[in-house]
């Protein structure tokens, strides 16, 4: 696991739950980002990622992406100057990927985690908790199915700094089911 630190926390993102604030203390300062995803397959939430990871690192940003498979999108951001870190395959349940992906954040030092997909959103939200580095939930899919999984998903997203949402009816859904006020965003 390699891992680059550039200097002392940015003042840019304040660590506070409303990333609102983050925006209005925003300047051209390089941001550290920290982005969790299962996979580097051509999906796509994985060609999301390459796009938005792309266009934030030629803006000057610092951007860094876990993943436990590469894949065709893996070649399309070591292309564009992102950070890979491989952490490998992991059982369902291994809690080492969550000191992983927090020894990460750490070694980063992360001044924001972005989580996407099912398993990262547990994984990378618990790991951004424990480090106490904001993170947004990007919600892909709206998946209701009820159980403990679901109601650990909904735990960690209500703790998260922001939620976006790719459709306005995934919006209303957290909208509904978490505290009010939270921040959610849509990004068709």
């Amino acid at each position: 696991m390699q891992c680059f630190s550039s200097g002392g926390r940015s003042s840019v993102l304040r660590r506070t739950r409303h990333c609102g604030e983050w925006a209005r203390g925003y300047s051209k300062e390089r941001v550290r980002i920290f982005f969790c995803i299962p996979t580097l397959d051509d999906g796509g939430a994985e060609r999301q990622l390459c796009y938005l990871s792309a266009g934030l690192t030629r803006l000057g940003h610092a951007v860094h992406v876990a993943f436990m498979s590469d894949g065709d999108c893996g070649r399309r951001l070591r292309a564009s100057g992102v950070e890979l870190h491989a952490i490998g395959r992991r059982a369902t349940f291994d809690a080492r990927l969550i000191a992983d992906l927090a020894d990460i954040i750490r070694c980063t030092e992360a001044d924001i985690v972005q989580t996407w997909l099912r398993r990262m959103d547990v994984a990378g939200g618990l790991a951004a908790l424990w480090t106490r580095t904001p993170f947004v939930y990007s919600e892909r899919t709206v998946w209701q199915p009820g159980g403990w999984r679901q109601w650990l998903r909904r735990s960690l997203v209500a703790r998260a700094s922001a939620i976006v949402a790719n459709s306005d009816h995934a919006a209303r859904v957290w909208r509904t089911t978490l505290p009010a006020g939270a921040p959610v965003h849509v990004i068709p």
